[in-house]
C-alpha cells in the first residue's frame, strides 16, 4: 500500500519546479511526502519527485528545508545504489546549489569538485545535468575572487548551453545571467548591461512582467545602469522591480526574506543613495540589513554586503561613528569567510579608510 501512495504522488508531480504556477501542487505533495516515507523508495518517478520537492524549496528559498531533505535522500540513495547513480549524481549537484545559498563554499567546491568528474563519465560532458553543474561552478571562483577565471570558465559555459539547449531555453539565459554577473565583477558594464537586456527580451516572450525571474533581470539590468553612472533610469528601473516584488509578496509567492527580495532590496538601497535620496535609502538599507541577519546570520556574504551598503548609507547621512563600526565588523567577517586577499574584503577596508578620512583620522585611513 506504501508502495502505491509513492506512485500515485509520483504521477502527481506536475514538473518543472522552477514555474511559479506549480508551487502550490508541491506544498500539497510535501505534506505527503514525509509520513509516507517516500525517499525509500527506488522508483526512478518518486526519485525524481524527491528531486523536484527539493528543487522547489530551494527556488522558494526554503534552504534549510531544501538541504535536510538532499541529505537525508543522499544518504539513503548512496547506500542503494551507489555514488555514481544519477539520481545521487543529480541531488549533489542540487546540494552543491542549496551549500551555496547558505555560503557554505567549501563544502559546495568540494562537492562539485567531484560530482562534475563523475557526471562526466557517467552522463557525459553535455548532458543536461552535467552543463547544470558547471553553470554554478563559477559561484566558486568568484569566491575565491577569481573574477577573470570566471568569466572565462562561463564564457565557455554559455557556448555549450546554447549548443545543447538552443539560445532561447531557460537553462541557457541562466548561463547568460551568470555571464553578465561576471562582466560585472570585472568592470566591463556595457557587455553586462547587453546581456541582460537580452535576457530580458527573451524572458518576456515567454513569462508575464510580474513573474519573479522576470523581475530579478529587471534587477540586473538596473544594476547595469546604475554602474554605467546613469542613475536617474537606474533608480526608475530599480524602483520597477520593486514594486513588482512587493506584488509578489503580497499575493505570497515570495517570502520578504526570499535571497532575490532581499538581494533587491540592497540595489535599490544604493540606487536611491546614488540618485540623492540618502534618507530613503538609508530606510531601505536598514530594513534589508535587518532581514538578512534574522534569516542567514551575520556572517553570511550576502549579509555581510548589505551591511556595507548600510554603512554607505549612514556614511553618506552623516552618521560616521555608526559607519564605522559596521564596516569594521563587516571587514572581520569578509576576513573571516573569505580571507584577507578576497577583492571583497580589500574594498571593504577601503570603505572604512575612507570612513578614517572624513573622521579626520589620516593616519588610520
Amino acid at each position: 500500500k506504501r508502495h502505491e501512495v509513492h506512485l500515485l504522488m509520483a504521477a502527481a508531480n506536475p514538473g518543472d519546479p522552477d514555474k511559479i504556477e506549480n508551487w502550490p501542487k508541491y506544498e500539497e505533495l510535501i505534506a505527503h511526502f514525509d509520513p509516507s516515507k517516500a525517499v525509500t523508495c527506488r522508483t526512478d518517478e518518486v526519485r525524481q519527485l524527491t528531486q523536484d520537492i527539493v528543487r522547489c524549496l530551494y527556488t522558494t528559498g526554503n534552504y534549510t528545508d531544501a538541504l535536510n531533505r538532499a541529505n537525508e535522500a543522499l544518504r539513503t540513495w548512496s547506500a542503494e545504489s551507489g555514488e555514481d547513480n544519477r539520481y545521487v549524481l543529480v541531488m549533489n549537484r542540487l546540494k552543491t546549489q542549496i551549500l551555496r545559498g547558505l555560503a557554505r563554499y567549501k563544502e559546495s567546491f568540494a562537492i562539485t569538485t567531484d560530482v562534475m568528474a563523475r557526471m562526466q563519465d557517467v552522463l557525459g560532458e553535455d548532458h543536461e545535468e552535467t552543463l547544470i553543474l558547471m553553470n554554478g561552478h563559477c559561484v566558486d571562483f568568484r569566491v575565491l575572487g577569481q573574477f577573470k577565471e570566471s568569466l572565462d570558465f562561463t564564457k565557455k559555459t554559455l557556448e555549450r548551453h546554447r549548443a545543447v539547449f538552443g539560445p532561447e531555453h531557460p537553462r541557457t539565459l541562466v548561463a547568460m545571467n551568470n555571464l553578465a554577473e561576471d562582466h560585472e565583477l570585472n568592470g566591463e558594464y556595457a557587455e553586462a548591461r547587453n546581456l541582460n537586456q537580452q535576457v530580458h527580451g527573451e524572458k518576456t516572450r515567454f513569462y508575464s512582467d510580474d513573474d519573479p525571474t522576470v523581475l530579478y533581470t529587471v534587477n540586473a539590468l538596473a544594476r547595469t545602469i546604475r554602474e554605467q553612472g546613469n542613475y536617474r533610469e537606474a533608480l526608475a528601473k530599480a524602483e520597477q522591480a520593486y514594486e513588482g516584488y512587493q506584488e509578489v509578496i503580497g499575493e505570497k509567492l515570495l517570502t520578504e526574506a526570499h535571497p532575490w527580495i532581499l538581494q533587491q532590496m540592497v540595489d535599490l538601497a544604493v540606487a536611491r543613495r546614488a540618485a540623492g535620496q540618502v534618507s530613503s535609502g538609508l530606510t531601505l538599507a536598514r530594513s534589508a540589513y535587518d532581514r538578512y541577519l534574522s534569516a542567514f546570520g551575520r556572517d553570511h556574504t550576502a549579509t555581510l554586503a548589505s551591511a556595507v551598503c548600510l554603512a554607505h548609507a549612514e556614511r553618506d547621512c552623516g552618521d560616521l561613528a555608526a559607519a564605522e563600526k559596521r564596516l569594521a565588523e563587516a571587514l572581520s567577517g569578509y576576513q573571516s569567510v573569505l580571507g584577507a586577499d578576497h577583492p571583497y574584503t580589500m574594498c571593504c577596508q577601503v570603505d572604512l579608510a575612507v570612513v578614517h578620512r572624513r573622521q579626520g583620522n589620516a593616519e588610520s585611513a
